[in-house]
């Protein structure tokens, strides 16, 4: 076998080996916070069970983000959608590390142009806060619609809106609990209630539901109003939207599917063509003009993939 065609085999077994060893310790990383969440709600605690960070105090500054300037900043905002513990040093500490490490093994591998490729590893860290910040964010909204109810609920019941939300971090599980429980716990100790709920929303930049609560919830402690209507009508309009999404993939399920096997069928009928034939794909890795090609091919798949990701984004 080619030593170019073994290099190759070599890289795409290590960055398999890589990625599915990340995904389960990370897995397994989910399930054992989850479940000490869980625990903690159950036994009464409504702050989160992670104890690093004061419920009243806001988190403290992190010297790199300054010093980094926009990257830093955003990497702080998403470290703390994230709703983990981890801070903008930390995730830049481990997207270093990851390239470092990944350049070098993949250096000694396949030679320099390979280390350029193992530069790449050191997305994964960020990938991995990335996709926990998006799920957070989309189940807060999930959650949403039935906080409102139980506060709506509580309201009615002639309960104060602060009280209100301790039920919310009591009955509702993570996240929605741990960030109604840590207005209520903020505002118990002294604080402003409109500033609980402006950095709230701080905490959730991405969040609109979340955002639009707040807003009303701020505008009605200001002007007055019906809350309970607000928030019923906040609450069915989140639903409604939802169920348009739904509606929405059901639709477009066989597209997204066709779209899937395409863009995996490269990947499929290489990997197949390099253990039937392994010299049949030679001249891509050896000519530099195959090498141009090849390329060429990555950066115009990648950037069909992300057009075709963005046509197919509907907003609801």
């Amino acid at each position: 076998m080619n030593t170019a065609v073994l290099g190759i085999l070599i890289t795409v077994v290590f960055v398999g080996s890589l990625l599915t060893g990340s995904f389960l310790y990370w897995s397994a990383v989910s399930r054992r916070e989850s479940r000490s969440k869980a625990m903690a709600r159950r036994i009464g605690s409504i702050a989160s069970s992670n104890t690093a960070e004061s419920l009243f105090q806001q988190r403290q500054a992190d010297p790199l983000v300054d010093t980094m300037g926009a990257a830093g900043r955003y990497l702080d905002g998403l470290a703390r959608q994230s709703g983990t513990a981890i801070t903008a040093s930390t995730l830049a500490a481990q997207i270093t590390g990851s390239g470092v490490a990944g350049a070098l093994i993949m250096g000694i591998l396949a030679g320099p142009k390979g280390a350029i490729i193992g530069l790449l590893i050191g997305f994964i860290p960020w990938i991995r806060i990335r996709s926990i910040a998006e799920q957070r964010t989309i189940r807060l909204s999930e959650q949403l619609p039935d906080a409102l109810d139980l506060v709506s609920r509580s309201l009615q019941a002639g309960h104060g809106i602060a009280d209100a939300m301790r039920s919310v971090a009591t009955e509702i599980p993570q996240p929605i609990g741990e960030e109604f429980g840590r207005v209520y716990e903020e505002h118990n100790l002294g604080r402003d209630f409109r500033d609980c709920l402006s950095e709230m929303a701080l905490r959730n930049p991405h969040n609109f539901d979340l955002k639009i609560m707040v807003s009303a919830t701020l505008l009605q402690r200001e002007t007055g109003g019906n809350l309970v209507e607000i928030f019923t009508n906040i609450a069915a309009t989140i639903r409604a939207r939802f169920i348009f999404k739904g509606k929405v993939r059901a639709l477009t399920a066989e597209a997204r599917m066709s779209a899937f096997i395409l863009g995996a069928l490269p990947f499929v009928v290489a990997g197949a063509l390099m253990f039937l034939r392994p010299d049949y794909l030679t001249p891509l890795v050896a000519e530099p003009a195959g090498r141009t090609l090849l390329m060429i091919s990555g950066l115009l798949f990648i950037a069909g993939v992300g057009l075709m990701r963005s046509l197919a984004q509907v907003e609801a």
